[in-house]
């Protein structure tokens, strides 16, 4: 594709955003999503107050989180991560698709609540090796989305990934948090209520880490913000 070529179809883009899974027009070249394809997203509906687990009731506590008091007040989740939603996750996540991460970015904004405005937002943190095998932290992009929009400042100095650890994927609920007990590395902060960022949620192996550990340094409430919760 020649320069005048690339200049019409960004153009053209811009005048007709296109949806970023079946390229009709978008709600906006902001929102690259038609209402179609957003509606056919495995949304989050109802479902535990902490872990976002699926249930009859939002205001529910699973059976899980009953039995172990968990450090996380609250989880919010756009939806669950199957079919569309992974699709998006993952092309955003691992191919650098920003169009498929702003689509999933503006879905949580139009689709999630926020009534009790937390202090700031906190990116997951990533290792540096991995962060610079893949150039780019997917929580930090989406946290400061979610915080330009919002009006919430962004917090990527007081968490850190100190040891890089094993890929946790296929480990149970166990065995993802003695992986990860010493990978993080919190510094003393002023702020009393904090939100996690991150793209999928799984076990919360690292969520739970990371929130018992903001609240030994005096957090009073941390939530937990994710794209995807897995079902």
């Amino acid at each position: 594709m020649d320069a005048k070529s690339r200049l019409s179809k960004l153009l053209y883009s811009a005048v007709r955003p296109q949806c970023c899974l079946c390229q009709m027009q978008a709600q906006t070249s902001q929102w690259p999503i038609c209402q179609t394809c957003y509606a056919q997203l495995p949304l989050f509906e109802t479902g535990c107050s902490c872990c976002a687990m699926p249930l009859s009731d939002h205001d529910l506590v699973c059976g899980y989180c009953q039995a172990t008091p968990s450090p996380i007040a609250q989880t919010k989740a756009l939806g669950f991560y199957t079919h569309s939603m992974r699709d998006l996750v993952t092309r955003f996540k691992y191919h650098s698709d920003w169009v498929a991460g702003k689509a999933l970015t503006q879905s949580w904004i139009h689709r999630c609540t926020v009534n009790d405005k937390p202090d700031c937002l906190v990116p997951v943190p990533m290792h540096r090796t991995k962060l610079a095998k893949r150039g780019f932290n997917q929580a930090t992009v989406i946290a400061h989305e979610l915080g330009r929009a919002l009006g919430i400042p962004v917090d990527t100095h007081t968490c850190t990934r100190v040891q890089a650890g094993q890929s946790l994927t296929g480990q149970t609920r166990k065995e993802r948090s003695l992986q990860i007990q010493d990978c993080y590395q919190i510094r003393q902060s002023e702020h009393q209520h904090i939100v996690l960022v991150d793209d999928v949620v799984t076990s919360q192996a690292t969520s739970f880490t990371l929130a018992n550990q903001f609240i030994k340094l005096g957090a009073t409430r941390v939530d937990m913000w994710c794209l995807a919760r897995t079902p």
